[in-house]
């Protein structure tokens, strides 16, 4: 079963990487950065793929993956799909809201995983830098496994 979700989850970002690529207007970048999750009290690498789809208002989706660092045998990750729209624009950058859904998978070592799936609500900011830019967000996730997510990281642009 860990395979099987593992399995589906590489080709839908795969999918979704060669549908974005096909169209030559748009704007994608990759980033990385790190998450606290405060109901687990643990932080994360965060990886993320970002498709923009306007400029303005700005509107882009946000699909990523944080690998929380948890205590050994357990494991606990988490797959995003967000959807950001600017809600302010200032000198250095923008500010931006963020709904979306988010499925968290926790798991022990020798046990099956257990999947659930939350809805994401918040804000962030992203700073303008030569390379890209630099998000930072605050973000809840409401369902049975519900947090609250501070985020930071670096976006690097693509094209």
């Amino acid at each position: 079963m860990k395979l099987l979700r593992t399995l589906a989850t590489s080709a839908i970002a795969v999918g979704a990487s060669l549908l974005f690529s096909a169209t030559s207007h748009a704007q994608s970048s990759l980033g990385i950065g790190l998450s606290y999750g405060a109901e687990i009290e643990a932080i994360g690498l965060d990886g993320r793929f970002y498709y923009e789809l306007n400029k303005k208002p700005q509107m882009r989706i946000a699909a990523g993956l944080v690998y929380y660092f948890v205590d050994d045998p357990l494991t606990f990750y988490t797959i995003d799909g967000n959807f950001h729209y600017g809600l302010a624009d200032f000198s250095g950058g923008f500010a931006y809201g963020i709904g979306g859904l988010q499925i968290a998978i926790a798991g022990a070592t020798g046990f099956d995983s257990d999947s659930d799936v939350g809805l994401n609500l918040g804000v962030g900011a992203e700073f303008k830098v030569p390379f890209g830019g630099i998000p930072v967000e605050v973000k809840y996730v409401v369902g049975n496994a519900d947090q609250l997510v501070l985020s930071g990281g670096l976006r690097f642009s693509m094209n």
